[in-house]
Formats: structure tokens, C-alpha cells, sequence
């Protein structure tokens, strides 16, 4: 939301239903970005093991693109006694996530996108070697890049990868 195209001031709104879908509340929650700053590609997740819902989302600093992004998150537990908040928003990677992550065997893995210039007006990316999709996996507190698959120039417009478990144990991205 925010503005009339995607730029700088947009920012992400979350509605939501108690009664499947009849009634709405407004607004349940807003990612508000700072100043010159822009929020974007929202992706809601439900981590079974943790029981906690996520939001993740992307962020550009003073651009569209800026050659760097910022996959962010959020979380709170889900049950029918919780009255958790959100947490406070953490960072977890560069690039951008549209996709949700996978859980396979208690880990997460995140399909994150990192942008060469794709179009005149959109900066040069300040990380060359992350140029393409990146498979990034949990370890502790933070998330740790354990591949990555270039784009050739030609062919991408803009990546949002995701991740398929396939019943050979193999990984497919898409």
C-alpha cells in the first residue's frame, strides 16, 4: 500500500478474519517503513514445528531497487489462548524473498532473490556475487547462504524464486 506505483513511502497492511473470512478487521498490522524507504512483496508463513506465523517482506533504501534490499521478519506464536504480539522486525539477508521459505527435516530454507540492474533507472547490485537466486538455511539466529543459482542477464526480469521438496529429497527451484 501507500502511493499510486511501487516507490518509496510504500508499506505493507495486514486484514484479519476470526470468523473464516464473513468479517474483516481493518487493519491488523502495518509495516511501516522509515523515512525514504521503501516496504514491499509481503509473504505470510506458518512454521508447523514453532507454531508461529511470520511475515516476511522486502526493503529498498531511497529507491525502487537499491542494489542491496533487505529481507526482513517478523513473528508471533499462533493458538487459540495466545494473545502474543509481534515481534520487533529483524533482518535477515540481503536481497529479496516474495516466496515463502520450506521447512525439510526442522530446517528452513529461504529462496531469496538478489537483483542485477535490471532496468536503467534501478542501481547496480552492491554484491555481484550474490546476483541470481540464493538458497539461505536457518542456523540459530540467523540465516547462512548454502547455494546459489545465477541468472544470465538475458533472461531474468525479476526473480521470485521458490523452493520445491521433491519426494526424491532433491530441492527444485523455481
Amino acid at each position: 500500500a501507500g502511493g499510486d506505483v511501487q516507490g518509496l513511502g510504500n508499506y505493507v497492511t495486514m486484514a484479519r478474519s476470526t470468523n473464516n473470512g464473513l468479517h474483516w478487521e481493518k487493519i491488523y498490522l502495518i509495516v511501516e517503513p522509515p523515512k525514504n524507504t521503501r516496504v514491499f512483496d509481503p509473504c505470510l508463513w506458518y512454521d508447523k514445528d514453532s507454531r508461529e506465523i511470520w511475515l516476511y517482506w522486502a526493503q529498498s533504501y531511497k529507491s525502487l531497487w537499491d542494489g542491496l534490499g533487505g529481507v526482513w521478519g517478523a513473528k508471533r506464536k499462533v493458538s487459540f489462548f495466545s494473545r502474543d504480539k509481534w515481534s520487533d522486525p529483524q533482518r535477515l539477508t540481503d536481497g529479496v524473498m516474495l516466496n515463502k521459505p520450506i521447512r525439510i527435516n526442522k530446517r528452513t530454507f529461504f529462496p531469496v532473490a538478489y537483483w542485477d540492474k535490471l532496468y536503467e533507472s534501478l542501481k547496480s547490485p552492491q554484491k555481484p556475487d550474490m546476483v541470481g537466486v540464493n538458497i539461505f538455511i536457518d542456523t540459530l539466529s540467523k540465516v547462512s547462504r548454502i547455494g546459489s543459482i545465477p541468472i544470465e542477464k538475458i533472461v531474468e526480469e525479476s526473480s521470485e524464486p521458490q523452493i520445491v521438496y521433491l519426494k526424491n529429497e532433491n530441492l527444485w527451484a523455481l
